[in-house]
Formats: C-alpha cells, structure tokens, sequence
C-alpha cells in the first residue's frame, strides 16, 4: 500500500514519494511511463518534505532528528539511499538539539549557490554544502513547522516558505527570503491571518489553512498543496492566487474538473517537466494527476 505525504518530480518525469504510515516509512519511486512503483528505501527515520536537484538528480530528504541526519539518493548509484550527517560550524546544532525545534520537515536545492537549504521547526534555515555537508543557519523565521520550501526558478536566489498553523505572525502563510541578502530580505506575502482562511485574488490578499508543499514549474509558477482547505492553490507570475483543482473547505475524494474534484487534506505535490502536476493527496491514500491547461 501506497500513502505518499510529500512528492518531488526529476528531469525524467520519475516520482519520488515520501511515505508515512504505521511504522513503513520510506522513499518510493514511481515510474508513470513503466507503470512501475518501486521501493527505493524503507526504514528512514520520520522522512519529510524532499526534494531534487535539477543538475544531478539527486533526492535529498530530511528526517524529524536527529538534528544533523537526512538522507540522499543518487542516480549515480542506483537510486541506494545514503544517510547524511550535516557539520555545523555554528552553534545551531547545540542551540536546539535537545528541544522541540530539533525537527527539519522540509528541503530545497538551490542553483543559485548549489546548496541544499532546509527549515528547521526553529525556524532557523540552514544551508548544507551537498559535498562537505557543512552547514550553517543563515536566517531565522518564527518557531512553528514548515512543510514546503522552493526556490524560484527564475530567481534562484529566492526561497519560497510556506508556513504553518503554529508560526505566529507567519501562520498559514507564504513567505520569501532572498538567501543572497538573508538578513534583510524575509518577508510575509501573503495576507496576515493566524486562524487561516480562504481567499484567491491578490497574493497580499490571499488567504490559505496551513499550506504545506510548495513546488515551481519551469515558467514560475507556484504551486500550493493548501492541506486544510483540501484544494491545491496556485500563484501565478504577477503574483495573483487562484484555486486550480478541488472545492476550498470541502473533503472527500471525486476525479472530475476544477468544479468537481475533491481531495482529503493534501499534503505534497510536484510538478513535472511538461508542467503536469501530481498530488499527495495523503488522507485518500492517492496520488493524483493534474493536467494544467
């Protein structure tokens, strides 16, 4: 059985799940043109939000703790899964290792800078030199989990944030910070509101209830698995949101068009390289397909 909570999409169109269920957490990769599923890893410790590195293809994946532990899988090695350990040169591993901020729960390679950055439920974000695995924080957001990091495609040097329900300020928001100017640059998109909400319009308008994944195709847009209104959310290049699939504060499970899907807490997404989008639509157990017209 099948229940992927968070997805990425390579160069080649192979979707690679993260699966959490009872005890069978691991990576799976799932080839639609074969029609073949395949255990790639079981056994990863707590697997969140992964993601891939457009240049090499590799899957990188972060686990709940310890602090330093995530976990990588190389084409280049026949998809075997590694564990990695991240070398702080700051004090970031002492400051919240023993505490509830210890969890990373979402990655994203930059192209930027060719570092993996990952956010810790401290807030901190950290970048990770894929080769010597040192790390540092760069900036600090509000405490609260964070299940979706990306960066822009067309500007890689800013990362997207969307943040969840115990984020303060930030809850149920999606957020930016330019990782070239860390210390200057992070800042709340979309609108305030801490008991989240649902409005599509304007991204300083828009209103989301805990937005997780978040994934860019190539011409930059942005796309939203808005969990607890049960829809998948989409931000366009000039910044307008708009509802692509599923009926906003509506669960249950139907195929069908924009005005008629329905989907149970989606957790993850990704998109493919034609722009296809797939869908973890965790609490149905599925993963769905989107074609974005």
């Amino acid at each position: 059985t099948l229940r992927a909570r968070y997805l990425c999409v390579d160069n080649d169109n192979n979707i690679f799940a993260v699966q959490r269920e009872n005890g069978t957490d691991g990576l799976i990769r799932v080839n639609e043109e074969e029609n073949v599923v395949t255990l790639v890893q079981s056994g990863l410790r707590a697997p969140n939000a992964l993601c891939v590195d457009k240049v090499n293809g590799i899957v990188t994946v972060p686990s709940d703790e310890p602090t330093p532990v995530f976990y990588n899988s190389d084409p280049e090695e026949g998809w075997g899964v590694r564990t990695r350990n991240m070398r702080f040169t700051d004090d970031t591993e002492v400051r919240i290792g023993n505490s509830s901020g210890r969890y990373k729960h979402s990655m994203a390679a930059c192209e930027w800078d060719g570092y993996i950055y990952t956010r810790f439920r401290s807030g901190d974000i950290v970048k990770t030199n894929p080769k010597t695995y040192e790390s540092e924080t760069v900036y600090t957001t509000t405490f609260g989990d964070s299940y979706g990091v990306a960066f822009h495609p067309l500007h890689p040097e800013l990362l997207y944030v969307a943040m969840g329900s115990e984020c303060g300020e930030n809850a149920h928001s999606i957020c930016v910070l330019d990782v070239s100017n860390p210390k200057n640059s992070f800042r709340q998109l979309s609108a305030p509101n801490r008991n989240g909400g649902f409005r599509d319009g304007k991204l300083e308008n828009a209103q989301f209830r805990y937005p997780c994944q978040i994934y860019f195709d190539p011409e930059g847009y942005l796309y939203i698995a808005d969990r607890d209104n049960h829809c998948i959310r989409r931000m366009t290049p000039d910044n307008m949101v708009e509802t692509i699939i599923g009926i906003p504060e509506t669960s249950g499970f139907k195929d069908g068009n924009r005005d008629e899907a329905l989907f149970n807490r989606p957790w993850g997404l990704g998109v493919g390289s034609d722009g296809t989008v797939y869908i973890a639509d965790y609490d149905n157990a599925r993963i769905r397909k989107l074609a974005v017209e």
